[in-house]
């Protein structure tokens, strides 16, 4: 089925890393689940011939991670537009199980125009998605980003200059065409994409109790078994040994004698 899928389910994935990271956690990426997306990217703000990455001619730094995903979107509307049907923005320690991402799509009961991830809440009502859980747009969302939010260079919804948040300002400007975020829990209300590592959702010993994360998620956080779907999509924050961990663990663990169908109970 997952062969099936990916045959009927094109997912291209690019990567936000730069030239300082490209060797430290990029390259991990293409060793582990870069390998599941069906063309995957790297976006840096110099070429590099050995992953290989593209150079955006984008600036490096906080500040400018939001024109560096402007440019890496428009290069793939130009360049890449009919290679898939979905669009994965990622950075480069985040890891995500594209299979997952496949199903949540077949599940989906509006598929135009689609825009997927972590719902946080703050600056507008409707919310936006983590840049560091990954976003997702269909093929038609990333059509009217490019040909009207970014066209609109002067509105607030879509700030041309650099600077702000990354996810919000991506948020903002896909409200102003028309593309909301949606919930992409499962149907136990367990979330898919995470903003941080396995351990610091599944226990309560990591995370500090005025963590940002509290107020940031738009849906009630929970913590230990139930913070996560058996189809969970990403996690963020993960080092290089982390992802190789978590890909043994996703694609070749097997536990003797258990069905998979089965839910375990804690």
């Amino acid at each position: 089925l997952a062969e099936k899928l990916y045959d009927e389910i094109r997912i291209l994935c690019w990567i936000m890393t730069s030239p300082l990271t490209i060797q430290l956690r990029a390259k991990h990426i293409s060793e582990t689940w870069g390998k599941h997306c069906n063309k995957v990217l790297f976006m840096s703000s110099e070429n590099d011939t050995h992953l290989p990455a593209i150079g955006l001619n984008i600036n490096e730094g906080y500040d400018f991670l939001w024109n560096k995903t402007k440019a890496a979107f428009k290069y793939i509307y130009t360049n890449h537009l009919n290679d898939a049907d979905w669009f994965v923005k990622a950075d480069d320690d985040t890891y995500m199980n594209i299979e997952n991402l496949r199903y949540l799509i077949t599940q989906l009961k509006e598929k135009s125009s689609s825009y997927l991830g972590r719902r946080f809440k703050f600056f507008f009502p409707a919310g936006y998605m983590s840049g560091g859980a990954g976003y997702v747009l269909s093929k038609s969302a990333l059509h009217k980003f490019v040909r009207q939010g970014l066209k609109a260079k002067y509105s607030a919804f879509c700030k041309a200059e650099p600077g702000g948040y990354e996810d919000v300002n991506m948020g903002q400007c896909l409200k102003y065409s028309n593309i909301m975020p949606i919930d992409t829990r499962d149907e136990k209300n367990m979330e898919r994409f995470h903003p941080y590592p396995p351990y610091f959702i599944l226990t309560d010993l990591f995370l500090d109790k005025d963590d940002w994360i509290f107020n940031y998620s738009y849906y009630p956080w929970k913590t230990g078994p139930p913070c996560c779907s058996t189809t969970t999509i990403s996690f963020h924050y993960m080092l290089p040994k982390d992802m190789y961990q978590t890909h043994y663990l996703a694609y070749h663990l097997k536990p003797y004698g258990m069905n998979r169908n089965v839910t375990v109970k804690y």
